[in-house]
């Protein structure tokens, strides 16, 4: 009989070990890492953009409902809004019904200055405007600016029809 040791081989000795290498470790954390670099901001990004996407559909909205009142009642009804702000409310020219409670938009959205650019100091622009439909419904060609500094949509008002319509502003 012939006398052999055995010698363990890399294959048995890893076989017999529980656990991760370092360096298995570090190469794993580090896939994980560029994964979340590259998927962690376009996710943000996308948030942001669902948040004023509806924050424009909830004005959108009330200036339907304001217009339907005007028409309605007939009576010129207004949407007012804080430019540099994020509220907004509906009000008429009736004495019963001429303050309405305030509605903040949707996330971080807020109404911009129709002259910004994104980069003014939006302090400087803390006022009330307002939207004023008259008693058949029709306004004066207006348009409504949300978002934050890197995105805005614009909401047009059709002046004949009072039918607000946005659209994302570079489009």
């Amino acid at each position: 009989m012939r006398n052999t040791t055995l010698i363990p081989s890399c294959n048995t000795a890893r076989a017999d070990r529980d656990g991760f290498t370092l360096l298995e470790m570090l190469i794993v954390l580090s896939l994980l890492l560029a994964v979340m670099v590259v998927v962690v901001p376009r996710t943000v990004l996308w948030l942001n953009d669902t948040q004023i996407h509806a924050a424009a559909d909830d004005v959108v909205l009330a200036l339907g409902k304001t217009r339907a009142r005007a028409a309605t009642e007939g009576l010129a009804h207004h949407l007012e809004y804080e430019v540099g702000g994020s509220s907004y409310r509906i009000t008429s020219d009736s004495a019963i019904d001429s303050t309405g409670p305030w509605t903040a938009l949707t996330g971080n959205a807020i109404f911009m200055p129709l002259d910004s650019t994104g980069q003014e100091d939006r302090n400087r622009y803390q006022k009330t405007s307002r939207v004023t439909f008259d008693a058949e419904g029709r306004t004066k060609d207006e348009q409504i600016r949300i978002g934050q500094v890197s995105r805005l949509i614009s909401i047009a008002i059709n002046p004949l029809t009072g039918i607000a319509s946005r659209k994302e502003d570079g489009q």
